[in-house]
């Protein structure tokens, strides 16, 4: 069955550097809960819009990335890495987020485990999209 629900959305922001936070007011990861109280069933014979309350509310991890444009993706995981460059002969990162995982050994990891560099993986439910993305165009506006 599918559901249409009614929350409340928290958020926590993870600034990916510096320069994503002064790009756009809402440019960056995003991490929320989405706070489940009520829903309504979509194939309901009786009432398919009106949301009732939960037997047993839940909190759902949210996983949003707005880009410079402020297109919104609504992704299933993401690993923070990051890329090394030269600028005016000065070595350089820049952190980047990884959502193909046939990507990752492009890049080098932020963390150092047993001795190797390793990135942050940040994961969410599944949502029911597309099972070869990892990630959802969103319509609608960030803020």
């Amino acid at each position: 069955m599918r559901y249409k629900m009614k929350f409340l959305m928290t958020f926590l922001i993870f600034v990916c550097s510096v320069t994503t936070a002064i790009a756009g007011a809402y440019d960056g990861l995003w991490i929320g809960q989405i706070d489940i109280t009520k829903v309504s069933e979509a194939v309901s014979k009786t009432d398919a819009t009106t949301p009732s309350p939960v037997a047993n509310p839940f909190l759902l991890k949210i996983i949003l990335h707005v880009d410079a444009s402020n297109q919104i993706r609504l992704l299933r995981d993401v690993t923070i890495m990051q890329k090394r460059y030269k600028q005016n002969n000065v070595d350089m990162i820049r952190r980047v987020l990884v959502t193909d995982n046939n990507l990752i050994p492009n890049f080098e990891g932020v963390v150092r485990r047993d001795g190797a560099l390793v990135g942050i993986r940040l994961g969410s439910l599944a949502f029911d999209f597309d099972p070869t993305l990892n990630e959802f165009l969103v319509t609608g506006v960030f803020g």
